[in-house]
């Protein structure tokens, strides 16, 4: 899989970053978005991970979240992108008892197909980056 980890700030803030403990799942999302020219930030495994880049450079333009990282699962960061006001797409499971609300989140519940990841994502891209239709 390849991997756009480049650490200039264009290359983030243009980027969707993809985090998710699934290896599977993450591969097929990344290789989707790739081949409708998206950049690629990932994908990351814990949410520490996240936050670190988060912390320590510009936001890229959107997140893509499983619902479970390496270091557990990703609620305090859907608020942490809720509060500095980036773009989130969760990619959950069946409803769980202890799920949140959902509200005002987007949210693809497996199974999922790839395109509905590109369409989403479709409405973050730099003008000409993504097809759009």
């Amino acid at each position: 899989m390849t991997q756009n980890q480049g650490g200039s700030a264009t290359i983030l803030s243009n980027a969707i970053l993809l985090a998710d403990a699934d290896s599977f799942e993450s591969g097929y999302v990344v290789s989707a978005l790739q081949a409708a020219g998206s950049s690629v930030i990932g994908p990351l495994q814990s949410g520490g991970e996240v936050r670190a880049l988060l912390d320590h450079g510009p936001a890229p333009r959107a997140v893509i979240l499983g619902n479970h990282l390496s270091d557990g699962p990703v609620w305090e960061l859907v608020e942490t992108l809720r509060g500095r006001d980036i773009a989130h797409l969760l990619l959950i499971g069946p409803p769980w008892e202890e799920e949140p609300d959902l509200t005002g989140i987007s949210v693809l519940r497996k199974p999922f197909g790839a395109y509905q990841v590109v369409e989403w994502a479709t409405q973050f891209a730099p003008e000409g980056t993504l097809p759009t239709g």
